[in-house]
């Protein structure tokens, strides 16, 4: 067998999946009998618990990675804005424009930052001729 107790009563798994097995079984255990429910009693109330759990944890990730795939997507805006803004001001600065106007330039990529998140499409075609 490859689960046995040992000379001072412990535990000992010899199979590597055995022991995944084991603990998992653990886990459920102690998952589905948190809160007010009462432990299940029978190995069919046991799964019933076990798989509504199950449920509940893929529910739960799967809005934390809706939530993460916002957070990213707004990163990823944001840095395309830095990009172009980036490109353009060091087109301006390629044809040794003043400084003064580098700084408006700049000014208004920031502004309208702050004011819409993005560029109008117009601008960002016109930016990637450059």
């Amino acid at each position: 067998m490859q689960i046995r107790e040992n000379d001072y009563g412990e535990l000992v798994i010899q199979s590597l999946h055995l022991f995944y097995i084991y603990s998992f079984y653990v886990a459920m255990k102690t998952a589905t009998s948190i809160g007010n429910l009462p432990a299940a009693t029978n190995s069919y109330e046991f799964l019933f618990m076990t798989t509504y759990w199950l449920i509940g944890v893929y529910v739960n990730a799967i809005l934390i990675g809706q939530i993460v795939d916002i957070l990213d997507s707004r990163n990823a805006n944001r840095d395309a804005y830095r990009k172009a803004m980036d490109k353009s001001l060091a087109y301006i600065k390629q044809l040794k424009t003043p400084e003064e106007v580098v700084d408006k330039v700049r000014t208004w990529y920031l502004f309208n930052w702050d004011q819409q998140k993005c560029l109008g499409k117009l601008i960002i075609i016109s930016l990637y001729i450059l």
